[in-house]
């Protein structure tokens, strides 16, 4: 679309050579774009080298199997901070927020790395509390700034370009960590940490002086977990969900469903967390090492989630639809633990292995194709609702399901359950979500058909989200809607196909309706 853009854009004025109106929007475009990509770059390479340095840090002095307890302390603390933040960007403004937090932080890591170098179990804790609020913070900060320096057409078609800039800082994020810790230890990586966060705030000065992304005025915050978002869909959230709003969420049957898969998605994945750093406790010794084998990780997860975008997310949702891609993450996440508790208990000379494809296969596809799969689930969702439905699942339900899998973890940390027996739970988990799937699958058809009869016509020119019709589900609902005894409905299912391309489909003999409007 953007190469489509480029050759339709009119270079200037033929008669005055000067830049047309048309080319000059896009150079603009084009140089807020890269800004957004830098930015997203710098602070994911930040967020991942830290993570690495943190998960190694906590391993090193007290163990995997207390990582659950600091599970739990971060998903408490997350929700009062993303609150807390909201009244920050009030008062402080959103785009100083995010300049001024990223040196701010950019500050202590050098104190950070002299104070883990002691291998105080303290500083393991202190610093992982505060790295990860940190990330939180600024990766929110950075989604809602990103938000408003696009209009909802450009942001459906640039951020799963900015997207792929963090993807990029996440690889490099996870080498960060391994070169820094080799070449100086926690001070060597967190150093590097700290650099790519003045980068960040370079950048955001920078283009902002030069005009490329505009001061921000009056903003409204998108807390937000995109750590590496690969997806095409624009926030669409300007607030963080209330009490209030959980209630309003709940009432729907659809979205109780679409929650329990978030809740089931993000409870696997803290295990498989989970038993990589056992594993990784287990067969590397040493802080540098650790640190090295996490930030390798993270690489691999990012080139992975990168290959799934690129290869394999488009090709499912066009010849399978979206009932088949939300079944793709839990059939990979149960062969995953039943090969892990496999090699646990009977060859260990496999776990290694085996734990990194687990866990690099389970993060490249929940960052790739279940993300953009999920953000289709919301399409059938009435449009006044729409924004309360997002928040509600990224901020409550992602932030409530890691505080319920912390407890659930918890066993371990207690001595009641071991790590090779977390797989069990995994595969109990997977098990409830493919049950689960089913019933997500018959109410998306139903809400979709049901919308039509509810919902005005989805023109793009009104900047309205397009529907997917490659899915099969969705289109056959159109199709049947010409055949609906309420005009409405026939008008908004042609209104519909027409406006998605699929013209083609209407057959002749809805000339001959009795409806004057049809």
């Amino acid at each position: 679309m953007i190469r489509h853009m480029a050759r339709t854009s009119s270079p200037g004025d033929p008669v005055s050579g000067h830049p047309s109106p048309v080319s000059g929007r896009w150079a603009e475009e084009k140089r807020t774009l890269a800004a957004l990509f830098a930015l997203h770059f710098f602070l994911l390479a930040f967020q991942y080298a830290v993570k690495s340095m943190r998960q190694s840090a906590f391993v090193d002095t007290l163990g995997a199997e207390r990582l659950p307890m600091v599970f739990f302390m971060v998903a408490v603390a997350s929700y009062p901070l993303l609150k807390l933040y909201g009244w920050w960007v009030g008062g402080f403004g959103l785009r100083r927020l995010l300049f001024w937090g990223a040196l701010a932080v950019a500050a202590v890591l050098p104190g950070f790395g002299r104070w883990l170098a002691t291998g105080s179990a303290s500083a393991s804790v202190v610093f992982y509390l505060v790295s990860a609020l940190a990330g939180v913070l600024l990766v929110s900060a950075f989604w809602s700034h990103a938000a408003r320096q696009l209009d909802p057409r450009q942001a459906r078609r640039l951020f799963a370009v900015v997207g792929a800039g963090g993807i990029l800082g996440s690889i490099a994020g996870g080498q960060l960590a391994r070169l820094g810790s080799f070449w100086n230890g926690p001070v060597g990586t967190l150093g590097l940490a700290s650099a790519a966060l003045v980068a960040a705030a370079v950048v955001l000065r920078l283009s902002t002086r030069r005009g490329e992304i505009a001061p921000i005025r009056s903003p409204a915050p998108r807390p937000d977990t995109a750590a590496a978002p690969a997806t095409a869909a624009a926030p669409a959230t300007p607030k963080a969900p209330t009490w209030g709003d959980l209630g309003r969420a709940l009432a729907s049957p659809y979205l109780r469903m679409v929650a329990a898969l978030m809740l089931l998605t993000a409870l696997v994945a803290q295990i498989v967390d989970l038993q990589f750093a056992w594993v990784v406790e287990g067969h590397v010794a040493g802080l540098e090492a650790r640190t090295a084998a996490f930030g390798n990780l993270y690489s691999v997860m990012g080139l992975a989630a990168l290959a799934f975008q690129l290869l394999v997310t488009g090709r499912i949702h066009k010849r399978l639809g979206v009932g088949f891609a939300l079944g793709v993450l839990p059939v990979a996440n149960g062969l995953g633990a039943a090969a892990f508790l496999v090699a646990a208990l009977l060859a260990p000379a496999w776990v290694w292995p085996v734990a990194w494809a687990l866990k690099a296969t389970e993060n490249g596809l929940r960052y790739s194709l279940d993300q953009a799969t999920r953000e289709l689930l919301f399409v059938p969702v009435p449009e006044k609702e729409r924004p309360l439905a997002k928040a509600f699942i990224d901020v409550f339900v992602q932030r409530s399901a890691k505080g319920v899998a912390a407890v659930v973890l918890s066993a371990v940390s207690f001595g009641l359950l071991s790590v090779p027996q977390t797989a069990v739970l995994a595969l109990v988990a997977v098990g409830i979500w493919w049950g689960i799937l089913g019933s997500v699958r018959r109410r998306y058809v139903a809400s979709f058909r049901d919308g039509l009869l509810a919902r005005a016509p989805l023109r793009p020119e009104a900047g309205a989200p397009r529907l997917d019709l490659r899915d099969g589900a969705e289109l056959e609902d159109l199709v049947a809607g010409l055949g609906s005894a309420d005009p409405r409905e026939v008008r908004h299912s042609l209104d519909l196909l027409v406006d998605h391309g699929r013209g083609r489909l209407v057959p002749p003999v809805m000339l001959a309706h009795g409806d004057p409007g049809v």
